[in-house]
């Protein structure tokens, strides 16, 4: 099985496309993937650039350039919910485009014509990611590594995840959306594209996001901290545990 694995940024991938096995260069799209191995896996790892549009893309070329039968879109978000801390794992269940609104052609929130506005991830794969995410923050190396960035108690969830193609950095905005979707768990900006992609063409998916900041006036800061600080290892730990569980 040929898995895909996208970031959003490099600082996403960028360390995992160094541990591929044999890895081949390609470019493609003015993207470059990379084509080896992990673990028993056969992966390509690319990253995608920012947003939907991006996303969809990129997702696109795996599946018809590359033949990919899987895809893994891995990075960080912000918590919606007060539930979910800095340094949490988000395995999403369901992914909704929190922007997308043709009402009152169609209901708000639903992929027009095609009668959903919540795209459910592979649950098999869903399954082994919570499973793994959950095995590695048992690794004591692995939260005293966390504890020195702040994050103490370091837990892996399940639910739904809220896309669109803006980076939420206020309270009142955010406090907007979860009035109208309140079970959202975090929000970010390429999940729910993927997640469509892969849905008209019944690819199995799956969405794992690390939450870097708290969507409010501090989030800028705080999620530019995170990422030149934790993310790129972090992310890289929780990619190589599910392609070791899977």
């Amino acid at each position: 099985m040929l898995i895909g694995i996208m970031g959003a940024m490099p600082e996403e991938v960028s360390l995992f496309t160094k541990s591929i096995k044999d890895a081949e260069k390609i470019t493609a799209h003015q993207k470059v993937f990379y084509k080896g191995h992990a673990g028993n896996h056969e992966v390509i790892c690319v990253f995608s650039g920012w947003g939907k549009v991006a996303a969809a893309s990129t997702a696109t070329l795996l599946l018809s350039k590359f033949n990919a039968e899987g895809i893994l879109l891995a990075g960080l978000c912000g918590a919606a919910d007060q539930t979910v801390n800095v340094g949490d794992i988000v395995v999403a269940d369901e992914l909704i485009q929190y922007d997308l609104d043709a009402s009152p052609v169609f209901p708000k929130y639903e992929i027009p014509l095609y009668g959903v506005s919540r795209i459910k991830a592979d649950p098999h794969l869903a399954k082994k990611a919570i499973f793994s995410c959950n095995t590695l923050l048992k690794d004591n190396k692995v939260r005293q590594e966390l504890r020195k960035y702040g994050i103490a108690e370091p837990k892996a969830v399940s639910g739904l995840i809220a896309t669109g193609d803006c980076f939420i950095s206020d309270a009142e905005k955010l406090q907007s959306l979860k009035n109208d979707i309140p079970d959202a768990l975090c929000v970010e900006m390429e999940g729910a594209a993927v997640a469509q992609v892969c849905y008209e063409n019944s690819v199995p998916f799956v969405v794992i996001r690390v939450v870097s900041d708290k969507s409010d006036e501090s989030a800028t800061e705080n999620f530019k901290l995170f990422t030149s600080q934790i993310a790129g290892h972090y992310i890289c730990q929780i990619i190589n545990c599910f392609l070791e569980h899977l």
